[in-house]
Order: C-alpha cells, then sequence, then structure tokens
C-alpha cells in the first residue's frame, strides 16, 4: 500500500469509528506522558493487504501528538506479509 492510499484509508468512516473505539478501549490518555490532547492511534506495525481499521487492540497504540512524532524517530515501523513474517523495518524523519 502507498503513502496516499494509506493517508485515504485515514479519512473514512470506518478508521473514524475504529480510532474512536481504539480510544475508549485504552483510555483516552498518551500512552507515553498521559495527556489526553492531540491524540493519534498508533499502529504497533503494518501487516500487508490490511485496511488500517482491520487490526487488533494490542496492534494499536495511543500517543498525543509530541510523543508520536518522538516514537517514529527513535523506532522503526516494522511491515509485515500477510502471514505474519517481517518484511522490512523502516525510519521516518
Amino acid at each position: 500500500m502507498t503513502r496516499s492510499q494509506y493517508r485515504s484509508q485515514l479519512k473514512t468512516k470506518k478508521w473514524f469509528e475504529f480510532r474512536a473505539w481504539i480510544l475508549e478501549y485504552y483510555g483516552e490518555k498518551c500512552f507515553s506522558c498521559g495527556k489526553s490532547e492531540r491524540l493519534q492511534v498508533h499502529h504497533r506495525w503494518y501487516i500487508d493487504k490490511r485496511k488500517a481499521w482491520e487490526y487488533n487492540t494490542k496492534d494499536m497504540e495511543i500517543y498525543c501528538y509530541k510523543c508520536h512524532k518522538l516514537f517514529h524517530k527513535e523506532h522503526a515501523i516494522k511491515f509485515y506479509t500477510a502471514d505474519l513474517k517481517l518484511k522490512y523495518k523502516k525510519f521516518t524523519k
């Protein structure tokens, strides 16, 4: 999936419903600093052929904007094949 396709998914009703459910499930606080402003739902990894909302709660985390940005500076994003074999890791800037 391209970045453009992924971003398009984040504008859908299904994503907004899934995001709201994750925020409710975990509580509306950043996993890192505990703040409740500017929260973002973070995928711990990505799996081929899954849409942004086709993940389990254990696959998701909540971060405020600042902590989410810091997380991506310090950690690689993991991409898995559909049969859950590590495909590659990528660091974002």
